[in-house]
């Protein structure tokens, strides 16, 4: 009889009943997640805002192919990520936020409060990643005060900073030459075509320096009413244009409109069209008018040179100043790079500035960051006086140096640059010795030496420690470098030749991640692994292009983190009140069972059939997902499964009389509460129908501070108007406004051009430009406009990339326009930087343009309409440079459209509501204070 009872289980051995795979398409390890992130869905979906339960082959199938219910629409994960975003994500950063603050409180004595980042649809994948980093830095443990304080500069850089410390940190002085070229190089980029007109006057005199017409376009005025049919007409008038020697430009297109590739007899439009262009041109201001092409490319070379020439002149100046007083006392404090202050002391003082040292100032001398302004330069060296003074409130000698140093510089300034840019007014671009003469003239500046110099650390900046500094070895670098200062630093001299970190071998940059790890505390936090995966996966993928498989370990990660918070917590107990999962117990094999009142289509057992002989049958884990690498999971779904199930374990393993009896009790349980087993196995079948929020891109409310402010204004629309006008808006229409086919948005304050797309403050501008100068140089109807974007970023949460990119654009042309006046630089306040500024954001159709377009929109503002904390936690250039996707972006842009004061007295503004505040009942505060708070969490 025993051996009959041994055979018969040796032969239900290789027929267990395990059922059907809970999912054939993903692996072991997201089937563990996905369980778990559904599970929570279905416990919490009124909390989430999901007004019908969720099946889970849909939410299986949202997660495997997004598109599944047309481009952009995926109806359960929206509203996941809706609810991320706009409840739980504010809640766990601002919990971070507190502990940090309450560190830095305590250990520097400074009282300060962090601002969060903007959280909203676009930028919360970005802040997710930066709150992955930071909690991967507190060890797992966000709450250890301890984890805090010895991590606490690099978790504020994580969540309040464009995390340039992980990188090639912008403090030092590589960086520092770093941030100069690659922002010389963006606005050169944006404002090229200023270049012209930004310092001198170099109008050309002409033929027609009265304005009146000449005689050679006076023959081809009866162009403008010939038909094109009689070209031989037309061409009769350009021949006798032609011989009354126009210039040189008119010539050649004169010339060209005859040609045999333009000119035909009987559709002479091309030739006509010519004329009329010449005509236009000529009527135009002598300095407006094209030159002959050799005349044109010497000129521009003109153009470079005298830009080079003021530029390596201010710079002989700056360093002239600093070599007379580079030996005097407290000197090397001006040197330092940054100025060496307190962070906290900077960033949370009263007045606002710019993170600007004499290192700084000098590199963008050299890499033409002021694009050839010396506007632009004197600006930045008035606040670098400033700075310093502020850095060292208690150092009178200090004082006095500057004091010194600023008069000097005045005077060698009024002396030497001042008579420069006068005779470079009066060059005459025509003649054929001015572009030699003006190498000469740039050959002939000398850059003075520093004594200081020799012997500083391209890093630290200080000039200590001799028998620490290494020499790069390369020929034309010989850079300085403390053996500590390396990254990583070495203990002791190298043997043979030695390259700095610029000249070595380039390889691969190194991911973020790979900065960050060497300060996490790998045996403190078990997850480390798979939150550097996400961490480096989101830095160069969008999204909604994640993997399935990553995309479910970011999401049960958050549906981990949420259960710490009250907005959870306050639910629970009424999630008590209702069937939830339950372990059910281990069988001696070491198959884990669950069961699972929402899974399929119906409640089941979940079943990790893995033999795995190091699991007791006396486990109770508290997440099935620390299991989930044991094997596949198996679901037991209908009750003749369920009962063929229990008969097996009742003979082949009878000393697990627990697990049976709770199979058993769990099966009751379902169908007390109406939770049936379903009688018709459905894994792998059609998925159910369900109600879905139809949350979109459009419906978010994604528009910045000066949307808003512009839509208060002037009761701005968002969306472009068809019949707009060059013409400034009726008397009873004054306060209204719009935005172009071109995006841009226009109102009362503004006068717009439908040709061109460039706008004017004034009539007398729009008038001119109308009459003379108005070229059609864009193309309308921008919201069909392709950008050009990474592979990974061809598709998002929301659909096309293409349609947030516009919307970023939008971001930053409205940002500009909310400017007040007073808050732009005067260097850069003029029409031709503005209006190049906005041909350039217009035409941008990559995320590196877009990023070029915000760091130039950020050296035109003053820096006190600009929060400190946008100066000193995101000012590296380099760190901007190397945004990848479209969410770090939108991080950016929203971030400094939320340092940006637009608001000309905002301190009034908050006192007036704060007298508000205190006249009003308590029961009317609440409410206003919660709507600040969103305010505040959503970026708007």
């Amino acid at each position: 009889m025993n051996m009959e009872i041994i055979e018969e289980s040796v032969s239900n051995e290789q027929s267990f009943p395990q059922g059907g795979l809970v999912s054939s398409r993903l692996s072991s390890h997201a089937v563990g997640n996905l369980l778990e992130v559904h599970d929570f869905l279905c416990c919490f979906r009124e909390v989430i805002g999901l007004k019908e339960p969720i099946s889970f082959e849909e939410l299986e199938q949202e997660l495997l192919c997004p598109w599944a219910h047309g481009v952009g629409k995926s109806p359960i994960l929206e509203a996941v990520e809706t609810f991320v975003h706009s409840e739980l994500l504010p809640k766990l950063v601002s919990k971070l936020l507190e502990k940090i603050a309450s560190v830095v409180n305590t250990k520097s004595g400074v009282k300060v409060q962090f601002d969060m980042l903007p959280i909203n649809a676009l930028t919360w994948p970005e802040v997710v990643r930066r709150y992955i980093m930071a909690y991967l830095l507190m060890g797992g443990r966000p709450g250890s005060l301890k984890s805090a304080e010895s991590n606490m500069t690099k978790l504020i850089h994580c969540l309040q900073s464009d995390c340039g410390i992980f990188c090639w940190s912008s403090t030092n002085a590589a960086g520092i030459d770093l941030d100069a070229q690659l922002l010389g190089r963006a606005i050169n980029k944006v404002f090229g075509k200023v270049k012209s007109n930004n310092t001198l006057s170099m109008a050309t005199k002409g033929d027609s320096s009265d304005g009146s017409v000449p005689e050679w376009a006076k023959v081809l005025d009866p162009v403008k009413k010939l038909p094109t049919n009689v070209g031989s007409k037309i061409r009769n008038c350009i021949y006798e244009a032609l011989k009354k020697n126009p210039p040189g430009w008119a010539k050649e297109e004169l010339e060209a409109s005859i040609s045999k590739d333009v000119y035909k007899g009987n559709a002479s439009g091309p030739t006509k069209r010519a004329v009329i262009n010449v005509l236009k041109t000529a009527a135009s201001p002598v300095h407006l008018r094209p030159v002959s092409l050799d005349v044109n490319i010497r000129r521009r070379s003109c153009e470079l040179l005298i830009s080079k020439i003021i530029m390596k002149k201010c710079r002989s100046v700056l360093r002239a100043v600093a070599a007379d007083h580079d030996r005097r006392k407290d000197f090397s404090k001006i040197m330092r790079n940054n100025l060496n202050s307190n962070d906290f002391e900077v960033v949370f003082e009263s007045t606002s500035r710019r993170p600007l040292d004499f290192p700084t100032v000098d590199l963008r001398l050299l890499h033409d960051t002021y694009h050839g302004s010396p506007q632009a330069f004197l600006e930045d060296v008035r606040e670098l006086w400033t700075n310093i003074k502020k850095s060292q409130t208690n150092a009178s000698s200090l004082a006095k140096l500057v004091v010194d140093m600023s008069k000097d510089f005045n005077l060698k300034y009024d002396n030497e640059v001042e008579p420069l840019l006068i005779k470079l007014s009066e060059y005459n671009m025509k003649g054929v010795e001015v572009e030699k003469e003006l190498e000469e003239l740039l050959t002939s500046i000398e850059i003075p030496k520093m004594s200081l110099e020799a012997g500083i650390c391209k890093v630290c900046g200080i000039n200590e420690n001799d028998d620490k500094v290494l020499l790069c070895d390369t020929e034309w670098c010989n850079a300085e470098y403390h053996t500590y200062c390396l990254n990583p630093p070495l203990s002791d001299i190298p043997q043979g030749n030695w390259y700095c970190p610029e000249c070595k071998e380039p390889v691969d940059d190194q991911p973020i991640t790979e900065h960050i790890l060497q300060f996490v505390d790998k045996s403190c936090c078990e997850e480390v692994g798979q939150l550097m995966d996400i961490v480096a996966a989101l830095e160069e993928t969008e999204y909604g292009q994640l993997e399935a498989h990553k995309k479910l370990s970011l999401l049960k990660f958050l549906v981990d983190r949420s259960l710490d918070t009250d907005l959870i917590r306050m639910n629970i107990a009424e999630v008590r009140t209702k069937v939830v999962k339950k372990f059910l117990g281990i069988d001696s094999n070491g198959r884990i069972y669950w069961g699972f009142p929402y899974v399929s289509s119906n409640c089941g057992i979940v079943i990790n059939g893995s033999n795995n002989a190091k699991t007791s049958p006396f486990d109770h884990p508290t997440s099935h997902s620390q299991y989930d690498n044991c094997g596949e999971w198996y679901l037991v779904q209908t009750d003749q499964e369920i009962r063929k199930l229990v008969d097996y374990l009742a003979i082949s393993d009878p000393y697990v009389t627990e697990l049976r009896d709770s199979i058993l009790q769990w099966q009751e349980t379902m169908l007390q509460s109406g939770q049936h087993t379903c009688s018709k196995k459905a894994v792998g079948g059609e998925t159910s129908s369900s109600t879905h929020l139809n949350i979109s891109l459009d419906n978010c409310r994604l528009a910045t501070n000066a949307t808003v402010l512009l839509e208060d204004q002037y009761g701005f629309n968002m969306e472009p108007n068809a019949a707009t006008s060059i013409k400034r808006p009726r008397a009873k229409n004054m306060a209204k406004g719009h935005r172009c086919d071109c995006l841009e948005p226009i109102f009362p304050s503004r006068y717009h051009c439908v040709n061109c797309h460039e706008t004017f403050f004034t009539s007398v501008e729009l008038q001119y430009h109308k009459n003379s100068t108005c070229e059609i140089t864009l193309e309308t109807g921008h919201l069909g406009r392709n950008f050009s974007v990474p592979e990974s970023s061809s598709k998002s949460l929301f659909g096309n990339a293409q349609h947030i990119l516009r919307q970023l654009l939008i971001n930053l042309l409205d940002m500009e326009a909310a400017l007040p006046d007073e808050a732009k630089r005067r260097s850069m306040a003029s029409h031709n930087w503005r209006s190049a500024w906005c041909s350039f954001v217009k035409s941008a159709n990559t995320i590196y343009e877009l990023v070029e377009a915000t760091l130039a929109l950020e050296t035109m503002i003053k820096t006190k309409y600009v929060n400190n904390t946008w100066w000193w936690h995101w000012s590296s250039v380099s760190a901007a440079s190397k945004t990848s996707t479209i969410h770090a972006l939108a991080c950016r842009i929203y971030t400094l459209d939320a340092a940006i004061k637009y608001q000309k007295n905002p301190t009034t503004s908050n006192k007036q509501q704060s007298r508000k505040m205190k006249q009003m009942p308590e029961k009317a505060k609440e409410p206003e204070e919660h709507v600040d708070r969103t305010d505040c969490a959503s970026g708007l």
